[in-house]
């Protein structure tokens, strides 16, 4: 039978129940309008008392000005339902603009697949009387509430201590609970549920109170309102839906979870709740005994469809920003996520973006060529087995940000084309380990800022334990390991991108407040998860990573002169009226000085600049993005910091030029176990970076950082001491080692501090200790052997605390105190004995009874390769490295959750 032809007796007696409503309420329209609220709500407070009354004598409690206080404060402290909380149209398209004014996105309630709106017209009568039959009998009689429940629900909280246990909800008041997102099981938020429910029905007819409870009801399995079930369920639209699928429909929302027809069991369980929806609906006459037979046996058929009217699946872009948008008005509104999810699809929003369509485009050609996620190597074999049997792909995320506005410009989240709207976006969700690209921002910039060190000061990289929890384990190593360069300036620890010296600066220098202080600053909250012995912050392992929108977010003041501001996607809302219902204009605050930004700029170039001093000696001292960054041919400045863990499953690029800053991120999404990359993948976070970079800067102006701001000078320095050079510097025998350096007026070394590490001495040809030094000349030494050398000598010395540390590359060209030739010895006397005369004169630092001799290592000279270290004297050397420094995380420290490892 149809179900718009009910029985006549049945149908009349319907009619005549909403006819006599609808006239009760006719009669009563006058009396509404000219009542004041303050009626309202001391009526309102009466009934409540009534209530409480009945409470507090059932549990034997008196005292009725307290009761009465409660309950004004209850209501006093109401938050009425906003309009804009049942602000849910049909019909109306929203757009999404770029940075031209271009359409890029048209947005209608089908494409949101969760929720479709519907109005009253088009809910079927079996569906509503399946409500009203289940959920709210008296739904057309009661006032926004029911008393004869609410007293129910009275029983059972005396029944059961003060717990509610029992529901008293009308369908007005689940309305109040959708739109206001407030769920807790308390009594305040029980009374002022009541209040908004009354409120609401003297505002809104019942056809709008049970269509907006159509239309915000939890279906399960992700469906919001009747429409998106329906489509889900049975693959139809709801007005087609029989009496049996309504009935379903209204059996879900009691529990979705578990009267859900996705599982046997949840079958089970709706097929169960069906039948009461249906008895109810027969005993209060909505169905005849035949309708209800034939519900009864129908065979309902599962669909499980998702509906949409999606060509094209949304952008990475849109996505986030729809994220964005949906978040804000949550925030600012005060509604619920799924009423903010239909207003932004179905209220005909314009929608404003920062996003650039060129920029875009250009890095959306990138990421879908598949040769800049290889697979397979030139001869076909494949790069990476572990990711090819455990079925992934190389992934990767970007985001290029304005540094002077903060506005996104463009961003990609994964590799190839995007085949789904809502995909998993590693431009933004995605939280890794930054690795070493974390340094400039945990350690070396906020440094700089509270001129704790310059460009110029001198760190040693030599085995350190800053492991508290390990004291006898070196802690941390470099990436390549056993490989310590000695005397290092801040400005070549970048370049090279050394773990000692950023976790000597952060542990010795900075301290871990600072830390956390200065990461807030540029957006990165890691309060908690940040303490004095965390050593590995200062290496790029953290307990929660970072995406690439955060790390190029937070390299934006290197460029904007120390000014932060948050990455901004979109820069406001419009309704279809024309109001701005969300402004996001950015708001910029100060991250460091001026003079900070200028030296992080000029130390960051250097990891993209060759070897260009004799820092490294003849091992590496180039940058470690050098051979992979230029952008223009070099036409165009640009600086940034390579990131790796220690376990090689995150490789980073973070990195600015006067126009942009950008940051990639490339490795496995690591679905079953941790995928290491191999050494072919090593740099494709470097290649993406420059590729996508080198196409938006192609029809740009040629440009150069800033000149250095009025407080920055500069000095001639030692690269090995920060002091002002001597002529010994420019005659180390690695190379001349006097480079022009920056300051902040103020932290300049003064023309008196000269360098003190570069001594000369007079040394013998004829006489080598076990690492190829030549021995400081005695009185007894040939002079055709003597010749004067420059040598280092550290403040500190460096003592291995155990003889199998690793020998400290600069260990060969340090003075050899204390150690004078052995070949040329004194004459001897009638009696055949040596005389010993000490020797004076040719040692810039006579031997004393603190002097320290060298360590003894556990190899000799023989056992490496021969390095030529100028006038033919020989010394011995490590095994080079063969590929690009990098580093983080080392294994040693315990890792926190969250850290690759």
């Amino acid at each position: 039978m149809d179900q718009k032809t009910l029985p006549e007796p049945k149908k009349k007696s319907q009619r005549k129940r909403l006819s006599a409503n609808k006239s009760k309420k006719e009669s009563s329209k006058k009396k509404r309008i000219v009542k004041k609220p303050i009626g309202i709500f001391f009526k309102f407070i009466l009934f409540i008392l009534k209530v409480f009354f009945i409470l507090l004598v059932a549990i034997g409690i008196s005292g009725g000005g307290l009761l009465t206080g409660i309950v004004y404060g209850y209501l006093s402290t109401t938050v009425p339902v906003q309009p804009e909380q049942l602000e849910i149209r049909t019909g109306l398209t929203s757009y999404i603009y770029d940075a031209d004014g271009n359409i890029i996105m048209e947005l209608t309630g089908s494409q949101n697949i969760n929720r479709i709106p519907i109005t009253y017209d088009q809910m079927p009568l079996y569906l509503e009387q399946a409500f009203i039959a289940i959920e709210d009998e008296r739904f057309y009689n009661h006032i926004g509430i029911d008393t004869r429940r609410i007293l129910s629900s009275v029983y059972s909280i005396v029944k059961n201590r003060g717990r509610i246990m029992q529901g008293g909800s009308t369908i007005t008041q689940q309305v109040v609970k959708h739109v206001t997102g407030k769920w807790d099981q308390s009594i305040e938020r029980k009374v002022q549920e009541w209040y908004n429910a009354i409120l609401l029905e003297r505002k809104y007819d019942k056809k709008r109170i049970l269509t907006l409870y159509a239309n915000v009801i939890n279906e399960g399995n992700g469906c919001y309102g009747v429409q998106a079930a329906a489509n889900y369920y049975f693959d139809k639209d709801v007005s087609e839906l029989s009496l049996a699928e309504c009935a379903v429909l209204a059996a879900i929302p009691n529990a979705p979870s578990t009267y859900n027809p996705a599982t046997e069991k949840g079958r089970e369980e709706v097929q169960f709740r069906m039948k009461l929806v249906l008895d109810k609906m027969l005993e209060l006459g909505f169905i005849d005994k035949k309708e209800y037979d034939s519900a009864l046996n129908e065979k309902l058929e599962y669909k499980f469809v998702r509906k949409t009217a999606i060509e094209k699946p949304t952008t990475y872009f849109v996505d986030h920003v729809l994220n964005e948008v949906i978040n804000d008005l949550i925030e600012q509104k005060n509604i619920t996520r799924s009423i903010a999810e239909s207003m932004v699809y179905n209220n005909g929003y314009k929608i404003y973006t920062t996003m650039d369509p060129f920029i875009q485009s250009a890095m959306d050609t990138i990421f879908m060529d598949p040769s800049y996620f290889p697979v397979k190597d030139e001869n076909g074999n494949t790069i990476n087995k572990e990711a090819e049997k455990y079925g992934e792909i190389p992934q990767a995320g970007m985001v290029i940000i304005d540094p002077y506005t903060g506005y996104v410009k463009a961003m990609y989240g994964g590799n190839g084309e995007k085949t789904i709207s809502r995909a998993y976006n590693r431009a933004t969700q995605a939280k890794r380990q930054p690795g070493s690209s974390f340094k400039p921002i945990a350690v070396y910039a906020p440094a700089m800022d509270l001129k704790l060190i310059q460009p110029a000061t001198v760190i040693d990289d030599v085995p350190v334990y800053l492991d508290e929890k390990n004291p006898d384990t070196i802690y941390p190593t470099n990436y390549v390991k056993n490989q310590y360069r000695g005397l290092t300036s801040i400005r070549y620890g970048i370049k090279v991108s050394t773990n000692v010296v950023s976790a000597r600066v952060w542990k010795e220098i900075l301290g871990y407040e600072n830390c956390l202080a200065y990461l807030k600053k540029v957006g990165i909250d890691r309060e908690g998860e940040i303490f004095h012995d965390t050593v590995s912050v200062s290496l790029g392992g953290l307990r929660t990573g970072v995406s690439p929108m955060e790390m190029a977010a937070a390299y934006t003041p290197f460029v904007n002169s120390g000014i932060y501001s948050p990455p901004t996607t979109y820069t406001r809302v419009v309704d279809i009226d024309g109001n701005v219902i969300l402004d996001n204009r950015p708001e910029y605050t100060v991250a460091y000085s001026e003079e900070t930004a200028f030296l992080m700029r000029s130390v960051l170039r250097e990891v993209v600049t060759p070897k260009n001093s004799p820092f490294g000696g003849q091992w590496a001292g180039g940058g470690t993005a050098a051979s992979y960054i230029c952008i223009k041919n070099g036409a165009i400045d640009v600086a940034g910091k390579t990131g790796t863990t220690s376990d090689d499953l995150d490789k980073w690029f973070v990195g600015f030029t006067p126009y942009y800053t950008a940051a990639v991120w490339y490795g496995y999404d690591n679905k079953i176990r941790p995928i290491k990359l191999t050494n072919a993948e090593y740099n494709q976070a470097m290649i993406i970076w420059n590729a996508v970079m080198n196409l938006i800067h192609q029809d740009l102006p040629d440009a150069k950082f800033p000149e250095p701001p009025a407080n920055i000078v500069t000095r001639d320095v030692c690269i090995f001491s920060g002091k002002i050079a001597t002529e010994n510097c420019k005659n180390d025998p690695r190379g001349n080692c006097v480079k022009t350096e920056y300051f902040v007026r103020g932290t300049e070394p003064s023309y008196e501090d000269v360098c003190d590490v570069h001594v000369k001495a007079k040394v013998c040809t004829a006489s080598k200790d076990i690492w190829g030094r030549y021995l400081l000349a005695n009185p007894y030494c040939d002079p055709s052997t003597v010749v004067e050398k420059v040598f280092i000598l550290r403040d500190v010395p460096w003592i291995p605390s155990n003889p199998n540390e690793p020998i400290v590359e600069d260990m060969y060209y340090e003075l050899p105190a204390g150690e004078y030739c052995t070949h040329h010895k004194p004459p001897v006397t009638g009696d055949g004995a040596a005389i010993n005369i000490p020797p004076v004169g040719n040692n810039p630092n006579p031997p004393s009874e603190t002097s320290q001799t060298p360590p003894i290592a556990e190899h000799t000279p023989e056992d490496e390769d021969n390095v030529d270290i100028g006038e033919g004297i020989q010394i011995d050397k490590p095994p080079l490295a063969d590929r690009n420094e990098e580093e983080t995380t080392p294994e040693q420290e315990p890792i926190t959750s969250g850290e690759v490892a």
